[in-house]
Order: structure tokens, then C-alpha cells, then sequence
């Protein structure tokens, strides 16, 4: 329960409110008082409710009566057909007679106060209601008012107070009882002006008494209804209460026998301290030996705490001018950033899933060494966490990788080059084919070579000569195009050049700039001339390029036949 954690809770129930069984009942109580309390104010509310239910049922009844009397009363009393029902009032002097005749009838007089008491005998035959015209000065002794009505008149003459209601219960029987007082209007001092009556006096009231024994039995279910859920909620709350009380309990004496075994495991703690003592110095003496620069790093991934003397073989600072280096000076820009952004995600790993294998991942960077340079180095960097799996510190080991790293350029160099002239091989230029393919940047030209003679040469003369030969005509080919254009040996003695952004206009112009570089090379060169022939065609969409190439390859072949034709004509 959250009552344990609250203030009052905390000041409640110190230990020995906890261990001790007797004390637990001082919350139940004051729960049982909260609940009674509340039991009370919904029982209370719910008669109330009730009663004005019925108490507007009450007021509605006074109000037709009253329009009722009122008619009655404006109209100066009315005649009805004189019958047992409506025998003659004898205590009204009325103008022109009791009774009256007309034609073989014969009619009565029915006062306003007749009238109701007349309304009150069908009402209590028809449905138990009895209505009451009454006064404390009655005309016809059979108004005079009982015990409640006479306090009830007697209230409205003392007070502003104009109605009343009360629910009565006996065993017997149960009444509710309403009295609403009534006030004196001219038509009144017909009859009542004797009594010494003026307008807007009170003469009297109207009481209404209802059965209530319904009404009563509705109340005595609800208060049940109630008392059942109080009950119910009590029960539940209480035995969360003793629940948590027996948790706290069974908590407090587990915590001792807890600092039992603490205080036994003290020396076992020590040995393990003095061990890892002798551990930390085994690890420095290990880092201090071994050839790769081990060190660590605060948390927050700035300041380091440790460098192992390798160091100075790596970038040649000492380890007092390294540790007061950061992080971020240590390293390239680059290279920072890229260590900072690739941290970011296995520290977010690792929170996610608590696996350090989050961390088991080298990454490459670049340092910067103490007389300028900048080596390529290999990290493997992990963290330490405490206990309760925070990380305390970063541990990294880094590895010069500059030799293997100029062993890579060489095998990507070899991969995309061919060996004998340093030109693009077929690889690389089949790979450029597809980017250019993927992307946007149209036109693009290309011009495909061919070395004029090479079967001969190497037939009469050997290969070694159609080596220099081929030589030759990449060293013209080279010299003829843009750094930005591909130049590929794509077969033996086939080129195929790429020209970005080119159209046909000057892709013939290139080829005339072959022509110019392959005469001013024969001329500066002993040896066999480079002949090539040349063909160019433009691409200007995707679709285009195999056309282009199978094109520009056809036009070559008719340079190589237009050449040969006019050397032996």
C-alpha cells in the first residue's frame, strides 16, 4: 500500500509499530472510524433524498388542491345536486340559502372548505391520502386541527416559515405528514370575516398524510445496500492494510538476519579486496608489457584515466603528456565525431538490453602523432559497469594498422586496375557501367580503342615488344582525357574511355585530341609508332548505353578499315 510510504505512514509504523502484532490495530480502527463516518453521511443523504421525493409528491397535491379551493373561492362557492354525499352544511350562513330549487332539484351549498374535506374522503378511499383543511379558530369543530397540525400553525404564525414535513415511523404504521398554511383572499371574508380576519392572514392550512410504509422499506434497503458495501470496502482495505503490516513485518526481521550474514561475510570481503588489489596489479603489469596501447576513459567519454607506455611507440607521447590530453584532441575531427556517434548507439544497446556484447565491435580511426602524422589505428573499445549495471569508465585497446592498411590499397588498387598499363580493368569499368546507369548525369560519351598491329607485332617480333606497344598506347590515352574520365583496358588490345557530361560534339573532339597526343608520342619515341583506331557514340538516357557502346564500337572498326584502306591505296 502507498499509506506505508507517506509521512504519516512512516511516523505510524517505526519498528516497533511493525514487529509488534498488538499496534496493528490502531490503523484498522481509524480506518473502521473513517468508514462509519461515511456510512452515516450516505445513509443520511439517502432518507434525505428520499424525503424529497416525496415531499415534492406532497407539495404537488397542495398546489391542486389549493388551485382547486381557489376556483371554488372566486366563484363564491358553488351548488351541487343535494344528495347523502352532500348533505347541507349547517355551519355557513350563506346569501340566498343552503339550498336552493331549480325545476324538480334540488342543490346544495359547497364551500371551499367543504369541498376539501370532501376531496379528503375520496382521496383516502381511492389511494390512502388524506387531505385536512384545518384552522386554529375553525368554523365547523370537524377542521379542528390534531396535536401536529395545531404545532404546525402555531410555527407558521411565529415564524416566515409557510410549509412543514415530517416522516413519522411507528411499528404500526408509517405516515408522512405535509402542512402547507393558507392565506386569507377577499372571497375569503365572505365566511371568516366575523373571526376578525383581514387579507393575507394566516386562517389555516391544508395537511396531507401519506402511507410510508413503502417509502420507509426503500430507505431501510438502501441503508443496507450501503452498510453491505461499507462493509465490503472495509474488509478489502483492512486486509491490505494487515497484509502490508505482515510484508513490513516479514521484511523487517529478514533485514536482520541479512545484517547477520553482512557482518560474517566482512573478512570474506576483505580477502576478495586484497585479491583484487593483487589483480590490479597483475592487469598493470600486464598492459605495461604488451605492445598495443591499453587505456580507459572517464564515462562521460573525455578525460582518460589511464594510458598504457605504449604509447609512445604508437604516437610517440609520453604517458604524462598523453593523460592530460581529451578525448577529442587525441583523435582526428572526424574521427571523434565518428567514435562519439558510434558510442552513442552501443551505449543506448546496452541500456536497452544489458548484453555487453553491445560493445564487442572494432572500429577503425585516425590519430594524429606527436610530429604531425596521421596513422590509421584500430580500437576495440568496451565499458565497465558497476554492480548495478551503470557504466563506471570506457576501456579500449588501440593497434597501429598502417601497414595493413597499405597492403589494402594495394589490393584495391589491383582489383580496379589493370597490371600492365595502371588503366581501369574490365571489373571496374563494368561497375562504373551500372552507377552511370543508376544515376542522372546524361550525356555521357564514350569511345572505344583499338591497337592497330598487335597480332603482328607479337607474331614477327614477340610479345615483349606488343607489351611496349600496349604500354604506348595507354600512356597516349592517358594523356588525352580529363582526370575525370574513365580510361579502361577492357580486353587485350581494346579501350573503352568513359566521358561524363559529354555529347557527340565533343566526344569527336576527344578523339581528335587522341590523334594529336598519338602523333606528338610516335615522334618523341624510338620504336614501333602506336597506331589506334576510334569510334565515339553518345548516350543520353539509361537505355541508351548499350546501343551507345555497341555503336561507337562499330564506328571504330570503320576507322580501323577507312585507315587501313588509305595506307595501301
Amino acid at each position: 500500500m502507498d499509506f506505508l510510504n507517506t509521512s504519516f505512514g512512516r511516523m505510524l509504523y517505526r519498528d516497533e509499530y511493525v514487529l509488534l502484532k498488538r499496534y496493528w490495530v490502531i490503523p484498522v480502527m481509524l480506518w473502521a472510524a473513517l468508514v462509519a463516518s461515511s456510512l452515516a453521511w450516505n445513509m443520511s443523504y439517502e432518507k434525505h433524498q428520499s424525503l424529497c421525493i416525496i415531499k415534492g409528491q406532497a407539495r404537488s397535491m397542495f398546489g391542486l388542491i389549493e388551485i382547486t379551493r381557489l376556483w371554488n373561492m372566486r366563484h363564491g362557492g358553488v351548488y351541487v345536486p343535494f344528495a347523502e354525499t352532500t348533505p347541507t352544511n349547517p355551519y355557513r350562513d350563506v346569501p340566498g340559502g343552503e339550498t336552493v330549487t331549480i325545476g324538480d332539484r334540488k342543490f346544495t351549498y359547497v364551500s371551499p372548505y367543504y369541498m376539501t374535506r370532501q376531496l379528503s374522503e375520496l382521496a383516502k378511499e381511492q389511494d390512502g391520502v388524506l387531505f385536512h383543511a384545518t384552522s386554529l379558530k375553525p368554523i365547523n369543530t370537524a377542521n379542528a386541527p390534531d396535536e401536529w397540525e395545531s404545532k404546525a400553525l402555531e410555527g407558521f404564525e411565529k415564524t416566515d416559515k409557510k410549509e412543514t414535513s415530517e416522516l413519522i415511523e411507528k411499528n404500526s404504521e408509517n405516515i408522512f405528514r405535509f402542512m402547507s398554511a393558507l392565506l386569507v383572499e377577499e372571497p375569503c371574508l365572505m365566511c371568516h370575516a366575523i373571526q376578525g380576519y383581514k387579507v393575507g392572514d394566516i386562517r389555516g392550512g391544508i395537511s396531507i398524510t401519506m402511507k410510508a410504509d413503502k417509502l420507509v422499506k426503500s430507505i431501510h434497503n438502501q441503508w443496507i445496500n450501503l452498510t453491505d458495501l461499507h462493509a465490503v470496502v472495509f474488509f478489502i482495505v483492512a486486509g491490505l492494510m494487515l497484509f502490508s503490516l505482515s510484508q513490513k513485518r516479514n521484511q523487517y526481521l529478514t533485514l536482520k538476519k541479512v545484517n547477520v550474514r553482512l557482518h560474517n561475510n566482512m573478512v570474506t570481503l576483505q580477502q576478495m579486496a586484497d585479491e583484487l588489489m593483487e589483480s590490479e596489479d597483475r592487469f598493470r603489469l600486464i598492459a605495461e608489457s604488451v605492445s598495443d596501447v591499453i587505456w580507459t576513459l572517464d564515462d562521460k567519454m573525455t578525460n582518460f584515466t589511464y594510458i598504457s607506455p605504449s604509447i609512445a611507440a604508437l604516437r610517440g607521447f609520453s604517458v604524462e603528456e598523453a593523460v592530460k590530453e581529451t578525448f577529442k584532441d587525441a583523435l582526428t575531427p572526424e574521427s571523434y565525431a565518428f567514435v562519439r556517434e558510434s558510442m552513442s548507439q552501443k551505449i543506448a544497446c546496452y541500456k536497452d538490453s544489458g548484453d555487453m556484447d553491445c560493445f564487442s565491435e572494432r572500429i577503425e580511426i585516425e590519430q594524429r602523432c606527436k610530429d604531425g602524422r596521421i596513422i590509421p589505428v584500430e580500437v576495440v573499445l568496451s565499458a565497465i559497469t558497476t554492480s548495478d549495471g551503470h557504466i563506471k569508465e570506457f576501456v579500449g585497446i588501440s593497434r597501429d594498422i598502417t601497414e595493413r592498411k597499405k597492403e589494402e590499397e594495394k589490393l584495391k588498387y589491383r582489383g580496379t586496375h589493370d597490371a600492365m598499363t595502371g588503366l581501369y580493368n574490365r571489373a571496374y569499368f563494368d561497375a562504373e557501367i551500372e552507377r552511370i546507369a543508376l544515376g542522372r548525369q546524361f550525356p555521357v560519351s564514350f569511345i572505344v580503342a583499338d591497337l592497330d598491329g598487335l597480332k603482328r607485332v607479337n607474331d614477327s617480333i614477340g610479345h615483349e615488344a606488343g607489351d611496349r606497344l600496349i604500354k604506348g598506347a595507354a600512356v597516349v590515352l592517358n594523356m588525352s582525357f580529363r582526370g575525370s574520365d574513365v580510361v579502361a583496358r577492357t580486353g587485350g588490345d581494346e579501350f573503352i574511355i568513359i566521358l561524363n557530361d559529354t555529347d557527340e560534339e565533343l566526344s569527336i573532339k576527344s578523339i581528335e585530341r587522341v590523334r594529336a597526343y598519338q602523333a606528338q608520342y610516335n615522334k618523341n619515341n624510338d620504336g614501333r609508332p602506336v597506331s589506334i583506331s576510334l569510334g565515339a557514340a553518345t548516350a543520353y538516357s539509361a537505355v541508351n548505353i548499350e546501343s551507345a557502346i555497341k555503336e561507337a564500337d562499330k564506328r571504330m572498326y570503320d576507322d580501323k578499315v577507312s585507315r587501313k584502306q588509305q595506307r595501301t591505296g
